[in-house]
C-alpha cells in the first residue's frame, strides 16, 4: 500500500554542486566588472572622439575661411554663395552664415536662420565663428567678412554605441570561456577529490539497512561539501562507537578478572553493559544442557531489557547448534534466516539477532544472544568482533577456575588492545605525535589556565613545510615519511616538556607553548623551531632539506577558543608563505 500524503517523506531538495555554486557566484562579479569596463571605455572614447571632433571642426572652419577671402575681396558674391553651399553640405555642418562686408549682406544656408545665432556665443560649444581678413600688397589687413558655422552636436551615447556591439561579443565569449574553465578546474581540483574522500569515509561506516534518523540527515545533503561533512560526522560516530565497545571490553574484563571464588557472579552487570553499548533491546546467556543429540534446551542465565518469553522451554534449532559447535555464530535480520527459524523469532517480536557461541579453551558452555526488537540491523564487522570477544571473555571466565593462566593472558591482551586503541585514537601513526584530539586537550588546558588570571600566556604555532612535495616527487613517499618522522623528533627535542607538538595532517604541525613573564619570547621559540625544521636530513646518503612557514597566534589575546586560535594561526601561516613567494 503506498504511503499516505500525510506520512510520505518530503521531497529531497534540489542538489547543488560546488562548482555550480562557484560559477553562479562568480557570474555577478564578472558582469559588474564588464559594466565598469564598458562605462570606463565609453567615457574614454567620448573624450577622445570629442577632441577629434573639435579639431576637425576647427580645421574645416579654417579651410573654408581661407577659401572665402579671395571671392569676398573681389566682391564675387556668386562664388562665395557656392562655397557656403559646399560648406553646408559637409557631414559635420548643420548651418552656415556668412556676412559679406563688400556688399554688406548675409549669405546663409537654408537652415541658418533657424539654427545659427546672429553672433558667436562662447557658451554655445557647437558653433564656431571666424572674422575674414585680406592682407594687401602693402601689408594692410582688411576685414572682408565674418563666417559662422553651426556644427552637429556630439554625445557620449554616440561614442559608446560605436564599440558597444564589439565589446558585448568579446565579453560574452570571455564570460563563457571563464565560467566553463572555472567550473572544469574547480570540479577537477575540488569536486573529484571530495567525492573520493567521501567514498573513502563511507567505506569505513557501519552499514545499517533500517530507516531512521539517518534518512533525515540524507535530506540535508545538497552539495559535495555537505556530503563530506556528514560522512565525516558519521565516521566520527562510528569511531566513538568503536571506542565505546573497546571501553566496554575493558570494563567487562576488569569485572570478570576481579571476581574471586565465592563472590557474586559479574555476568548480569557485564551483559547489561554490553546491551547498553550495542543499543539492542534484549540480551541473554544460555547454558548448553544437551538434552538430545539434535536439540538442546536453552536455559536463560541472564536476561537484560525485554525478557525472553518462556526462556526455560525455548529450543534452539539444530542448525544453530552445528554453527556453535564450529565456533561460528548466527547474525543478521530475521529475513535472512530459514523459514522455521524466522517464524519462531517473528512470533517473539525479534527483527534482528546475533547468537554467538561461548567457548572456553576446549569446552563449549553455551551461547550469547543479542536481539533487536525495533529495527532490522545488519551487524557491522566491528560489532561482530566485539560480540565474539565478549563471548570469548565469558567463556574464559566460566573456565577460569580450571585455566587461570589462560584467562590472565586474555586480559593482558585485552588491556594491550585497549592501550593500543587509545594510543591510535590520540596519536599520528607515522610520527607518533599527538593528533587533533591531543591538540584540542592541550589548547583547552592552556586557555583555561590563561583565562584564570594566572599571569600566563602562550602561542599556538601552525607550521607548514616548504618544499615537502618536491621531496616526495623526487625521492619517493618513503623519503617523505622519513623526513616527517625526523622533523617530528626534532620538534619534540627542541621544545620544553610542558609544550605540546602535534601533527595536524600532511606536512602541517601545530605547537602549543605557554609560559609566564616577559622571558617567554616568541622570537626565540620561532628560531628554535625554524632551526629544527631547516636542518638537512640524511636519507640513504642524500641530504633532504625543507623550509618552514610558521603562523603564530598569542593567547588569550588572539582568541579564547581553540577554533579561533587555529584560524588566526592559519591566517598568519599563509601570510608568511605568501611573503616568501613575493620575496623570491
Amino acid at each position: 500500500m503506498p504511503p499516505s500524503p500525510a506520512t510520505s517523506a518530503p521531497p529531497l531538495p534540489r542538489r547543488r554542486t560546488l562548482h555550480g555554486q562557484f560559477v553562479q557566484r562568480l557570474l555577478w562579479p564578472l558582469v559588474l566588472a564588464f559594466v565598469l569596463a564598458t562605462g570606463t571605455t565609453a567615457t574614454v572614447n567620448y573624450h577622445s572622439e570629442k577632441a577629434q571632433h573639435t579639431a576637425l571642426r576647427e580645421q574645416t572652419l579654417r579651410i573654408f575661411a581661407r577659401t572665402l577671402i579671395k571671392p569676398l575681396w573681389d566682391c564675387d558674391g556668386a562664388t562665395a554663395r557656392g562655397i557656403v553651399d559646399t560648406l553646408a553640405q559637409q557631414p559635420l555642418v548643420q548651418a552656415v552664415r556668412l556676412h559679406d562686408s563688400c556688399g554688406d549682406n548675409v549669405i546663409a544656408s537654408e537652415s541658418a536662420l533657424d539654427t545659427i545665432l546672429p553672433a558667436q556665443d562662447p557658451a554655445h560649444t557647437n558653433q564656431l565663428a571666424m572674422p575674414l581678413h585680406h592682407r594687401d600688397e602693402q601689408g594692410r589687413d582688411h576685414q572682408v567678412g565674418h563666417l559662422s558655422v553651426q556644427f552637429t552636436p556630439f554625445s557620449m551615447a554616440q561614442a559608446a554605441m560605436q564599440n558597444l556591439g564589439q565589446q558585448l561579443a568579446v565579453f560574452a565569449a570571455m564570460l563563457v570561456v571563464v565560467l566553463l574553465g572555472a567550473a572544469l578546474v574547480f570540479r577537477h581540483l575540488i569536486g573529484r577529490p571530495l567525492a573520493r574522500f567521501r567514498q573513502a569515509i563511507h567505506d569505513q561506516r557501519t552499514v545499517r539497512s533500517h530507516a531512521g534518523p539517518a534518512d533525515a540527515g540524507e535530506r540535508l545533503r545538497n552539495d559535495e561539501l555537505s556530503d563530506v561533512v556528514q560522512a565525516y560526522d558519521a565516521l566520527l560516530e562510528e569511531l566513538d562507537s568503536r571506542f565505546a565497545r573497546q571501553s566496554t571490553l575493558a570494563h567487562c574484563a576488569r569485572s570478570l578478572l576481579a571476581t574471586a571464588a565465592g563472590q557474586q557472579s559479574p555476568l548480569p552487570e557485564v551483559l547489561a553493559q554490553v546491551l547498553r553499548t550495542t543499543g539492542a533491546d534484549r540480551i541473554y546467556l544460555a547454558e548448553n544442557l544437551q538434552t538430545t543429540a539434535t536439540t538442546w534446551q536453552a536455559q536463560a542465565r541472564v536476561v537484560a531489557g525485554a525478557p525472553w518469553p518462556d526462556a526455560a522451554q525455548a529450543l534452539v534449532p539444530a542448525r544453530w547448534r552445528s554453527c556453535f559447535e564450529e565456533r561460528s555464530g548466527v547474525l543478521g535480520t530475521v529475513q535472512d534466516l530459514p523459514e522455521p527459524e524466522r517464524q519462531q523469532l517473528i512470533a517473539a517480536g525479534v527483527r534482528s539477532v546475533a547468537a554467538l557461541p561461548v567457548w572456553g579453551q576446549g569446552q563449549w558452555f553455551g551461547y550469547l544472544c543479542v536481539q533487536d526488537l525495533q529495527q532490522q540491523r545488519r551487524w557491522s564487522d566491528s560489532e561482530r568482533v566485539f560480540l565474539h570477544t565478549v563471548a570469548d571473555m565469558i567463556g574464559a571466565f566460566l573456565e577460569s577456575r580450571q585455566h587461570t593462566r589462560t584467562l590472565g593472558r586474555a586480559i593482558v591482551q585485552l588491556r594491550d588492545s585497549e592501550r593500543a586503541l587509545q594510543h591510535r585514537a590520540r596519536h599520528d601513526p607515522l610520527t607518533g605525535l599527538g593528533n587533533r584530539v591531543v591538540l584540542e586537550e592541550a589548547l583547552g588546558h592552556a586557555l583555561a589556565h590563561a583565562q584564570a588570571g594566572e599571569d600566563l600566556h602562550g602561542y599556538v604555532l601552525l607550521l607548514d613545510l616548504d618544499g615537502f612535495k618536491p621531496v616526495n616527487d623526487t625521492h619517493g613517499h618513503a623519503a617523505g615519511d622519513a623526513l616527517l618522522q625526523t622533523v617530528a623528533q626534532r620538534l619534540q627535542a627542541c621544545l620544553r616538556s610542558t609544550d605540546t607538538v602535534t601533527r595536524l595532517g600532511g606536512d602541517e604541525f601545530v605547537i602549543v607553548a605557554q609560559g609566564k613573564g616577559p622571558q617567554f619570547q616568541l622570537d626565540q621559540l620561532l628560531a628554535k623551531v625554524t632551526a629544527a625544521v631547516e636542518a638537512p636530513v640524511d636519507y640513504l646518503g642524500q641530504a633532504l632539506q625543507v623550509g618552514a612557514s610558521i603562523g603564530a597566534a598569542r593567547f588569550p589575546e588572539a582568541g579564547r577558543s581553540s577554533a579561533e586560535l587555529l584560524v588566526r594561526a592559519d591566517q598568519a601561516m599563509y601570510a608568511a608563505k605568501q611573503a616568501k613567494r613575493l620575496a623570491r
